[in-house]
């Protein structure tokens, strides 16, 4: 019963809404819509940019994670001249996509993630502010519930020893935030 106002309200929004597809007056791209790309160094340069350009991709994650060693958090992953691109609901974190000719819808329901996400000497991952320093932890709840600080400054100096990492991440299994 307490779902049937959002179901109310989706039934509206898909009956009387304006579809993405009519706001940008643009196609979904199949090929590249509802697929998982999470794997290390995707790239798409060597794809003509045709097969992205004027085209909606929805429910797609292209999510790349930093790893020790690498150069860049922000991955460009892209064709070089990919124009009129709508994500719609992507997983966009660490991808950089040149918002200047694309677009990223930011808001609503079918929001994509476009944040920028690098491991921190905790071992954890951590979303960056724009000078790329970590700004919240991605587990935020669960180290709140662990009693575990969530502020940058208590990020540790020096990266955790495995037997740190062992014990801290104990700490944090010990709670239950599923409640």
């Amino acid at each position: 019963m307490r779902y049937l106002p959002l179901l109310l309200i989706f039934v509206c929004g898909v009956c009387f809404g304006e579809t993405i597809n009519e706001k940008y007056g643009k196609p979904t791209n199949v090929k590249y819509s509802n697929k998982g790309f999470p794997y290390h160094d995707v790239s798409f340069k060597d794809i003509p940019a045709k097969e992205f350009n004027n085209t909606i991709i929805r429910g797609s994650c292209f999510y790349q994670e930093w790893v020790a060693g690498d150069t860049q958090v922000i991955k460009d992953i892209f064709p070089d001249g990919m124009t009129g691109v709508v994500f719609d609901g992507c997983n966009l974190d660490n991808i950089y996509v040149d918002e200047t000719k694309n677009t990223i819808i930011k808001d609503g329901i079918t929001r994509c993630n476009n944040r920028k996400i690098k491991v921190q000497n905790d071992w954890e991952d951590w979303i960056l502010d724009s000078e790329l320093y970590g700004k919240e932890p991605m587990n935020k709840e669960q180290r709140i519930a662990a009693g575990v600080s969530i502020l940058p400054k208590d990020i540790p100096a020096k990266k955790f020893t495995q037997e740190e990492r062992n014990a801290f991440e104990n700490l944090l299994n010990s709670v239950d935030i599923t409640s």
